[in-house]
C-alpha cells in the first residue's frame, strides 16, 4: 500500500514538471513506461563529475605497487563482496592492494568478512571524506565502478565511472545495457562480469600485467570525460536543453 502511495505520488510531481531530468536514455525510457510521464518533458542529462574535487593524477604503471580502489557508501548495488572475492584470489601478487574507502550500509559486514577471510591484501578508510581522500584517490591503478546484478545498474551510470575518468584512472566496471551503449570495452573502460569476483580479479590481473592497455584506457577514458563530462561541458548541454524547451 505505501509503496502504491509513493508511486502515485512521485507520478503527480513529474506531472506537475515542466522538465525532468534523466541520466541516460535507459533512464528516460524507465520513468516514461513506468509513470506514463510525456516523452517530451524527459531530457536526457549525464551527471558528469566535479574536476575540481576529482582531479587528473595519472599515475605511471610501477611493478613496486598496484592500487585497486573502491570508493563510495558501500550501498548493495555496488557489490563489494565481489570484490573481497577477486582481493582473495590476487593474494599471491603481494603489490596488488585494494583500498577500500568511505563507509555506509554494508561496511561492517565487510570488514567483518575480511579479516575472517584474512585478506591482507585489503585496507579500509571509513573516515575519509570527499575532500581530504584525493590522495588515496589519486594513488589508484584501477578505480571501480558497480558489480551488483540489478535492474536499476542496467539504466544508469555510476558516479564512480565518471569521477574515475576525471581522476585520470583505468575504471573497471560491470557490464550493462547503458554502459555499453556509451562506453567500449578495453578502450574507454574496461568492463567485468556483474555479480563474479573472479571476473573482476581476471581484469585486475590483466590490467597488472598489461602496462600498455592500462594506460590507453586512462587515457580515453580521460579524453571522453574532458568532451562530454565535464561540469562546463554538462552545463552547456543543461544550457541547450533550457533554451530548447523555452522556444517550444
Amino acid at each position: 500500500i505505501l509503496a502504491n502511495i509513493l508511486k502515485l505520488g512521485e507520478k503527480m510531481i513529474y506531472g506537475m514538471s515542466d522538465i525532468i531530468l534523466a541520466d541516460t536514455q535507459l533512464q528516460k525510457d524507465h520513468i516514461h513506461s513506468l509513470f506514463g510521464t510525456s516523452n517530451d518533458k524527459i531530457k536526457v542529462l549525464a551527471l558528469g563529475a566535479d574536476d575540481s574535487i576529482y582531479k587528473y593524477s595519472f599515475k605511471k604503471p610501477t611493478k613496486r605497487e598496484f592500487n585497486v580502489v573502491y570508493y563510495g557508501l558501500y550501498s548493495p548495488l555496488h557489490g563489494v563482496e565481489y570484490i573481497l572475492d577477486a582481493a582473495e584470489l590476487c593474494l599471491k601478487d603481494k603489490s596488488i592492494k585494494f583500498l577500500m574507502v568511505g563507509k555506509g550500509n554494508t561496511y561492517e559486514k565487510t570488514v567483518a568478512d575480511a579479516k575472517k577471510r584474512k585478506l591482507t591484501n585489503v585496507i579500509f578508510y571509513p573516515d575519509l571524506t570527499e575532500v581530504d581522500s584525493y590522495e588515496t584517490l589519486a594513488s589508484a591503478d584501477v578505480f571501480i565502478g558497480f558489480l551488483q546484478k540489478h535492474p536499476t545498474v542496467d539504466r544508469i551510470v555510476p558516479n564512480k565511472v565518471y569521477q574515475g575518468f576525471a581522476l585520470g584512472k583505468t575504471v573497471v566496471t560491470g557490464e550493462t545495457p547503458v554502459m555499453n551503449e556509451l562506453f567500449e570495452h578495453k578502450k574507454h573502460v574496461y568492463f567485468c562480469k556483474l555479480a563474479d569476483g573472479k571476473s573482476l580479479a581476471n581484469a585486475v590481473l590483466e590490467l597488472r600485467s598489461n602496462e600498455k592497455l592500462q594506460t590507453d584506457i586512462a587515457k580515453d577514458g580521460y579524453k571522453i570525460f574532458m568532451d562530454k563530462f565535464t561540469p562546463r561541458q554538462i552545463g552547456k548541454q543543461f544550457i541547450n536543453l533550457m533554451s530548447k524547451s523555452q522556444a517550444n
